[in-house]
Protein backbone atom coordinates (compact mmCIF):
# COMPACT_ATOMS: atom_id res chain seq x y z
CA UNK A 1 0.00 0.00 0.00
CA UNK A 2 2.28 2.63 0.87
CA UNK A 3 4.47 2.12 -2.37
CA UNK A 4 0.86 2.97 -4.30
CA UNK A 5 0.88 5.92 -2.80
CA UNK A 6 4.45 6.72 -3.11
CA UNK A 7 4.28 6.37 -6.73
CA UNK A 8 1.08 8.39 -6.91
CA UNK A 9 3.04 11.31 -4.71
CA UNK A 10 5.42 10.62 -7.29
CA UNK A 11 3.20 11.36 -10.12
CA UNK A 12 1.93 15.04 -8.46
CA UNK A 13 5.15 15.87 -7.98
CA UNK A 14 5.90 15.51 -11.59
CA UNK A 15 2.97 16.76 -12.92
CA UNK A 16 3.52 19.83 -10.37
CA UNK A 17 7.02 19.99 -11.61
CA UNK A 18 6.70 19.99 -15.59
CA UNK A 19 3.32 21.56 -15.41
CA UNK A 20 3.13 24.42 -12.95
CA UNK A 21 6.40 25.83 -12.35
CA UNK A 22 6.25 29.62 -12.37
CA UNK A 23 9.51 31.50 -14.22
CA UNK A 24 10.06 34.87 -14.02
CA UNK A 25 8.70 35.41 -17.23
CA UNK A 26 5.97 33.12 -17.20
CA UNK A 27 3.34 32.53 -14.64
CA UNK A 28 1.36 29.28 -13.99
CA UNK A 29 -1.51 29.03 -11.51
CA UNK A 30 -2.52 26.10 -10.16
CA UNK A 31 -5.20 24.76 -8.48
CA UNK A 32 -3.56 22.46 -5.78
CA UNK A 33 -7.36 21.42 -4.26
CA UNK A 34 -8.39 19.99 -7.72
CA UNK A 35 -4.79 18.40 -7.80
CA UNK A 36 -4.94 17.16 -4.58
CA UNK A 37 -9.03 15.39 -5.77
CA UNK A 38 -7.02 13.92 -8.32
CA UNK A 39 -4.08 12.30 -6.34
CA UNK A 40 -6.64 10.90 -4.17
CA UNK A 41 -8.66 9.20 -6.71
CA UNK A 42 -5.73 7.85 -8.45
CA UNK A 43 -4.92 6.60 -4.93
CA UNK A 44 -8.06 5.08 -4.29
CA UNK A 45 -8.36 3.39 -8.04
CA UNK A 46 -4.81 2.08 -7.80
CA UNK A 47 -5.81 0.39 -4.39
CA UNK A 48 -8.41 -1.25 -5.28
CA UNK A 49 -8.22 -2.15 -8.90
CA UNK A 50 -4.62 -2.34 -9.17
CA UNK A 51 -4.16 0.70 -11.94
CA UNK A 52 -5.02 4.51 -11.02
CA UNK A 53 -7.94 6.21 -13.54
CA UNK A 54 -5.67 8.83 -14.68
CA UNK A 55 -6.21 12.41 -13.05
CA UNK A 56 -2.50 13.07 -12.27
CA UNK A 57 -1.33 11.69 -16.04
CA UNK A 58 -4.39 13.40 -17.79
CA UNK A 59 -4.49 16.37 -15.53
CA UNK A 60 -8.10 16.29 -15.97
CA UNK A 61 -11.53 14.61 -14.38
CA UNK A 62 -11.43 12.00 -17.29
CA UNK A 63 -14.57 10.53 -16.05
CA UNK A 64 -16.18 14.26 -15.36
CA UNK A 65 -16.56 12.15 -11.32
CA UNK A 66 -15.44 15.43 -9.77
CA UNK A 67 -17.78 17.65 -11.96
CA UNK A 68 -21.19 15.28 -11.55
CA UNK A 69 -20.52 14.79 -7.53
CA UNK A 70 -20.32 18.73 -7.21
CA UNK A 71 -23.02 18.87 -9.31
CA UNK A 72 -25.40 16.80 -6.93
CA UNK A 73 -23.87 17.22 -3.48
CA UNK A 74 -27.06 19.77 -2.77
CA UNK A 75 -29.36 16.69 -4.03
CA UNK A 76 -27.28 14.51 -1.99
CA UNK A 77 -27.32 16.78 1.30
CA UNK A 78 -31.73 16.82 0.78
CA UNK A 79 -32.18 13.48 0.14
CA UNK A 80 -29.54 12.65 3.15
CA UNK A 81 -32.23 14.49 5.19
CA UNK A 82 -35.28 13.09 3.51
CA UNK A 83 -34.85 9.72 3.80
CA UNK A 84 -39.05 9.58 2.63
CA UNK A 85 -37.59 10.61 -0.83
CA UNK A 86 -34.96 7.92 -1.00
CA UNK A 87 -37.66 5.56 -0.65
CA UNK A 88 -39.83 7.04 -3.30
CA UNK A 89 -36.85 7.34 -5.99
CA UNK A 90 -36.32 3.71 -5.76
CA UNK A 91 -39.67 2.68 -6.70
CA UNK A 92 -39.50 0.63 -9.99
CA UNK A 93 -41.34 3.76 -12.03
CA UNK A 94 -37.96 6.10 -10.96
CA UNK A 95 -35.13 3.62 -10.94
CA UNK A 96 -33.90 4.41 -15.01
CA UNK A 97 -33.32 7.78 -13.59
CA UNK A 98 -30.04 5.88 -11.73
CA UNK A 99 -26.68 5.38 -12.88
CA UNK A 100 -25.85 2.46 -14.84
CA UNK A 101 -22.70 0.93 -15.27
CA UNK A 102 -23.40 1.07 -19.48
CA UNK A 103 -23.05 4.75 -19.02
CA UNK A 104 -20.34 6.53 -20.70
CA UNK A 105 -19.56 9.23 -17.76
CA UNK A 106 -19.98 10.36 -14.54
CA UNK A 107 -21.10 7.66 -11.89
CA UNK A 108 -22.72 5.24 -14.13
CA UNK A 109 -18.49 4.97 -15.99
CA UNK A 110 -17.16 4.75 -12.74
CA UNK A 111 -19.65 2.01 -11.50
CA UNK A 112 -18.54 0.22 -15.20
Amino acid sequence: MESTVDKQISRLVQLIENNYISTPQTYKPMDFAQKTQYFTLDVISDLAFARPFGYLENDADPYDYIKITSAYMPVMVLLGNMPSLVNMLHSKFLRGLFPAASDRLGFGAFIG
